[in-house]
């Protein structure tokens, strides 16, 4: 199970993993929520990137801080990460 908050009146949720990026209605309030990706924590690598900082995340995408280690070894860059929202509208 996934705990995360309604964007809107900040009532805790929960859903099964399957369901990130799938939209449902809040019971508390009833407005629409999309079911927002899990964070990749400091420390982690993603795609040969060691993560460092979240540093902005919306609907559509996150973006990290990172270091290149298998790409780019040592230098800093940004990793712009899709979301699961984002990749089930674009198909």
């Amino acid at each position: 199970m996934y705990r995360f908050k309604c964007l809107f009146c900040e009532t805790e949720l929960t859903a099964d993993d399957y369901m990130i990026g799938s939209c449902v209605n809040c019971p508390s309030c009833g407005e629409v929520v999309v079911i927002p990706d899990k964070l990749f924590p400091a420390g982690n690598e993603y795609e040969g990137y060691l993560i460092k900082d979240m540093l902005v995340s919306s609907t559509m995408l996150t973006v990290y801080s990172a270091v290149g280690v298998k790409k780019l070894s040592g230098q800093g860059v940004l990793v712009v990460v899709p979301s699961s929202f984002a990749r089930k509208q674009l198909g």
